[in-house]
C-alpha cells in the first residue's frame, strides 16, 4: 500500500522539476544577458572618457589636421580620424565629420551615376531618345522612322560651357515650365519644340557635377545625330534633313537617362 503514495511523490517531483528546468535556464541566460549588458555600458564609458580626455589635450591640432585633410579633398582619412573621437561628442570634429561624409556619399553617388551613364550611353539609346523627342514634340506628325539616321559620340569637354549655359538658363527661370512654354509661343522653332516643356530632371548629384567649374563630366554624353524626318501629316513626302547636337545624362531616378537638345540644323 505504501508504494502508491511513494509513486505519486516521485511523479509530483518529476513534474516539479521539469517546470523549474525551463524556468531555471530562462533565469540564467537572462543574467547573462546583463551582466554583458553592463560590461558592455561600462567599456563604453570608459572608451568615451578616454576619447573626450584626449580631445581635451589634442583638439587644436586634431582640428588642424581635419582641417588639412578637408582642404586637400582626402575625406576618407577626415572620416577615420574624426571617427577615433565620436564618443566625445564634439561639435567641431562632429561638423567635419559631416561635411567629409556629405562628400564622401557624392563621390560614390558620381560614381554610380557614371557607370550608369557609360552603359546607357550607346548610339542605339541615343537614336531611340532623339526619335522620341520628335514623337513627343510633334504628336501629329506620321510615325517618325529612324533607319537612316546616325550618331556619333562627341568630346563631353568640349560642350561644358554650352551645356552649363543652358542649365543656368533654366534655373534662373522664375517659372521654368510657363518659361518655356512661352518661349515656343513665340519663336515657335523647331529647336524649342524638341526640347519640349519641361526642362531635363537631372539627377541631383550630377547636376551639381554640371555647375562645377570643371569640364569633366564622366555622367554625361553628348550626340551627333543626324537624319531626315518627314513632314507632319504628309506621308510619302521626303524627309527633310536635319542634325542635332543632344547630351544625355541619369534621371533623378537613377533608372532612366533624360536628355537636352543643344542645337538643331535643318528642318
Amino acid at each position: 500500500m505504501r508504494r502508491v503514495p511513494i509513486l505519486l511523490a516521485c511523479i509530483a517531483l518529476a513534474a516539479l522539476g521539469a517546470g523549474l528546468v525551463p524556468a531555471a535556464s530562462r533565469w540564467y541566460a537572462e543574467r547573462n544577458r546583463e551582466a554583458a549588458f553592463e560590461q558592455q555600458r561600462r567599456a563604453v564609458r570608459a572608451e568615451t572618457e578616454a576619447q573626450t580626455a584626449e580631445l581635451a589635450v589634442k583638439k587644436p591640432q586634431v582640428l588642424a589636421e581635419l582641417g588639412a585633410l578637408q582642404a586637400a579633398g582626402e575625406h576618407e582619412k577626415v572620416l577615420a580620424k574624426a571617427s577615433r573621437y565620436r564618443l566625445a561628442n564634439d561639435r567641431e570634429v562632429q561638423a567635419l565629420y559631416a561635411q567629409s561624409a556629405a562628400q564622401v556619399n557624392l563621390k560614390q553617388t558620381l560614381q554610380r551615376m557614371t557607370a550608369f551613364a557609360q552603359a546607357q550611353c550607346t548610339s542605339g539609346n541615343a537614336v531611340e531618345s532623339a526619335r522620341e523627342a520628335f514623337a513627343q514634340a510633334f504628336p501629329e506628325a506620321q510615325p517618325v522612322v529612324t533607319t537612316n539616321w546616325s550618331a556619333q559620340r562627341l568630346e563631353t569637354a568640349a560642350f561644358a560651357q554650352p551645356i552649363r549655359e543652358r542649365l543656368r538658363a533654366l534655373i534662373d527661370a522664375t517659372d521654368k515650365r510657363a518659361s518655356l512654354a512661352h518661349g515656343q509661343a513665340q519663336s515657335g522653332s523647331a529647336l524649342d519644340a524638341l526640347r519640349g516643356d519641361h526642362p531635363p530632371r537631372l539627377h541631383p548629384a550630377v547636376l551639381l557635377q554640371l555647375m562645377r567649374d570643371t569640364p569633366e563630366f564622366p555622367a554625361v554624353c553628348v550626340w551627333h545625330i543626324a537624319g531626315t524626318w518627314g513632314a507632319a501629316g504628309q506621308a510619302g513626302t521626303p524627309g527633310k534633313p536635319f542634325a542635332m547636337t543632344m547630351w544625355l545624362a541619369p534621371s533623378a531616378t537613377e533608372r532612366t537617362m533624360t536628355r537636352d537638345v543643344l542645337s538643331l540644323q535643318g528642318l
